[in-house]
């Protein structure tokens, strides 16, 4: 959340008919005072309104090669991005300034037979999971769709970076990115937006 400072033209007195140097000092050092107060007005602005973000998707399939074990969500798209981009390796969402940012990714997912089957998702940042971050879904649906939505608040520096993992305790579920159709767009594996809501 941002505060800005309210600010208030000054009450100038009424210029004498004769030249006072006084006066006219104390005019000069008013003026001065006010325009220094929109100068940092300004600067604050700016910086709200240069908030850093970015939307990035997954439009191939991903899945668990081993069950049990963490693997990392790739990204290969940029939808769009004032800052926040994708590193390298490209799991990594990198940022270009400290501040806190909110995550908040959806997850398609499809299932290869009618076995119950759960895959855990979670974020990492700089490497290292952020705890109380997982969350389970479980498929029984042969062939069929389900989705998740995650949403995490994270403190960041300059060029920090958070990563998804993910893990299933089995081969035959998998994030799913569906193909364009004549009536719809594609429908992407992951969509991740990103948002710096604090400096």
């Amino acid at each position: 959340m941002y505060r800005v400072s309210a600010t208030a033209a000054p009450s100038l007195p009424l210029m004498r008919r004769d030249y006072d140097p006084n006066q006219l000092e104390q005019v000069h050092n008013s003026l001065r005072l006010y325009f220094n107060q929109i100068d940092n007005l300004s600067r604050q602005l700016v910086q709200i309104l240069q908030q850093y973000y970015g939307e990035f998707s997954k439009t191939t399939d991903q899945s668990p090669v081993t069950i049990n074990t963490e693997a990392l969500l790739t990204f290969d798209v940029t939808r769009t991005s004032n800052g926040v981009i994708i590193g390298t390796p490209t799991s990594r969402i990198v940022v270009p300034a400290s501040g806190f940012y909110q995550f908040s990714a959806t997850m398609q997912i499809s299932s290869g037979d009618s076995s119950t089957k759960n895959m855990w998702f979670w974020f990492k940042k700089n490497g290292t999971a952020i705890p109380d971050s997982a969350r389970v879904v479980t498929s029984d649906i042969n062939n069929g769709y389900t989705t998740l939505a995650l949403v995490e608040s994270v403190s960041l520096n300059a060029n920090d970076y958070v990563e998804m993992a993910f893990a299933a305790d089995s081969t035959s579920i998998k994030l799913d990115s569906v193909a364009a159709t004549a009536f719809a767009p594609v429908a992407p594996a992951i969509v991740l937006q990103v948002t710096q809501v604090q400096q």
